[in-house]
């Protein structure tokens, strides 16, 4: 069961890299941001989605799309979700891999929400679409910065996920059926 539709979260998508704001963020997570534009400049899409998951904190936002239901969770049933749910992200990104393998993704501003999270925004440019802006929400674990979330369109990409999952949840309350469809 596919708990979104494609148009939906490309919306998402778009939504996560809109945010701006007045003060400047941690260099450090604009540095990340930078160092994952020149990564995924020219590669193929299964490259591309490879190195922009990879910089994902794949446990923390998993965990955040489940919500309230992530306390009804067992550890096991958490792990396979969070296997799936990567999976997803992965199939979501390599679909849209053609904008970022040829487009420029450039720094606008950024702003602290509080001293370990962030949001950077940007501007997508493609030789096949408008000029888009993108948010991108970081959390710092640690010393590093990781992405927990991404906006273009005015859409959050795990905001509306999770919207998603509470209806699906709410409905059969089986976690197994969601993003079944992504695994091998």
């Amino acid at each position: 069961m596919r708990p979104v539709t494609l148009k939906s979260l490309m919306a998402s998508m778009a939504l996560v890299l809109c945010v701006s704001g007045a003060a400047m963020a941690d260099e450090q997570a604009e540095g990340n941001i930078t160092a994952l534009a020149e990564k995924l400049h020219a590669k193929d899409a299964a490259s591309i989605a490879e190195a922009l998951v990879s910089t994902v904190d794949i446990n923390r936002t998993a965990k955040f799309v489940l919500g309230r239901h992530v306390r009804d969770v067992s550890p096991e049933d958490l792990s396979a979700f969070t296997g799936r749910f990567e999976s997803f992200l992965t199939g979501f990104v390599e679909s849209r891999a053609d904008e970022i393998a040829n487009g420029e993704i450039k720094i606008l501003t950024s702003y602290d929400r509080n001293d370990h999270d962030c949001v950077v925004t940007t501007q997508v440019s493609s030789a096949t679409r408008e000029p888009t802006t993108m948010r991108w929400r970081l959390i710092k674990a640690g010393s590093d910065w990781h992405i927990v979330d991404v906006e273009m369109h005015g859409v959050w990409l795990a905001i509306e996920q999770r919207a998603q999952i509470d209806s699906l949840l709410g409905q059969s309350g089986d976690i197994s059926d969601i993003y079944a469809d992504q695994t091998s």
